[in-house]
């Protein structure tokens, strides 16, 4: 992967973007909020083609377990302990409501592709995501479209 990253700030994306609301369609018309009524989200494309996006529900419940020490516990082989495992599932529950990930962006016409590097989601990482823009003043709204004909729209303004 080598993306020929955007450079011109001509498409108004560059810059910070805090996120506002975050709504997903399926196909059969029903609509939900992925991370709630009110997101949490950042959003950053920089003058030379880098970006960033970080989104989560506000309302995540706490894990009560260290990183360290779950990570000592999997060195022990101790993740079996009752107490690892409600930590383990308290974690997966905090990462599905989280989307983090970093990479390069183009903007091709109304479009703008992410290339990613890294993320929270390891699957991504290598892939390119597609989303179709439209800003209005200082607002953007960012649409994915996935092949089952399910959409994503997240409304971002410029922090």
């Amino acid at each position: 992967m080598n993306p020929q990253a955007s450079t011109t700030v001509s498409h108004g994306l560059n810059g910070l973007w805090q996120l506002r609301h975050m709504e997903k369609t399926t196909v059969q018309g029903a609509v939900s909020h992925p991370f709630g009524a009110h997101p949490l989200g950042y959003l950053f494309y920089s003058d030379d083609g880098f970006m960033f996006a970080v989104l989560m529900d506000r309302n995540r419940a706490p894990v009560k377990v260290s990183l360290e020490e779950l990570g000592q516990a999997k060195q022990r082989k101790m993740l079996w302990r009752w107490k690892y495992l409600k930590a383990l599932f308290r974690y997966l529950q905090a990462a599905t409501a989280c989307i983090a990930y970093f990479g390069l962006y183009e903007v091709k016409g109304d479009r703008v592709i992410h290339h990613v590097r890294a993320s929270l989601f390891p699957d991504w990482i290598g892939t390119d995501l597609e989303r179709a823009f439209a800003m209005s003043g200082q607002a953007v709204r960012l649409t994915a479209h996935y092949p089952n004909g399910d959409r994503l729209e997240l409304a971002w303004e410029r922090a």
